[in-house]
């Protein structure tokens, strides 16, 4: 009996495996979109210059 109530408790394990990968799919899938959006270009390229500028 208890390789069955294992056998179970890992059955439950893969849907919820299976919703996390959905779930960290989409949320990477609206980061990329949200990065590539035109609205937010200007402000991507100020970050991505702030290594070169100098303050003194």
């Amino acid at each position: 009996m208890t390789v069955l109530k294992e056998g179970a408790a890992m059955a439950q394990m893969g849907w919820l495996m299976g919703v996390m990968t959905v779930v960290f799919s989409a949320t990477m899938a609206g980061w990329i979109l949200w990065t590539w959006w035109p609205s937010h270009r200007a402000a991507l390229e100020a970050a991505s210059r702030m290594p070169f500028d100098e303050e003194e």
